[in-house]
């Protein structure tokens, strides 16, 4: 737990971030809802559990992870209207990736 932790901050001046936390948290719901079929209200909060995420960042985690799975309809059609090819040309991380920053614009 600890050493996944220590992979999950960077370092930045001495001094530990976890900024990245929730959004890495997010993606990884995303992927195994895509990969897997996992069920995304099952999956966050075991995630948030035990990856120690709380408060402020739970929130964002969810918002992220539930905004981005409730909207993907309407983000792919924007994406689609803004790429150069069809989404299921891109790679699937990175097209993971493209619907969750739309989540937060």
């Amino acid at each position: 737990m600890q050493a996944q932790r220590a992979r999950e901050t960077r370092r930045h001046g001495g001094h530990r971030y976890r900024s990245d936390l929730p959004r890495r948290t997010a993606y990884d719901v995303l992927a195994a809802v895509a990969d897997r079929e996992a069920y995304a209200n099952l999956l966050l909060p075991r995630l948030l559990a035990d990856r120690g995420i709380t408060g402020r960042d739970a929130a964002l985690t969810t918002e992220l992870a539930y905004g981005t799975l409730r909207g993907r309809g309407t983000y792919d059609a924007v994406l689609a209207a803004c790429s150069d090819r069809p989404l299921d040309k891109l790679d699937p991380p990175v097209l993971q990736v493209l619907r969750l920053v739309t989540t937060r614009r």
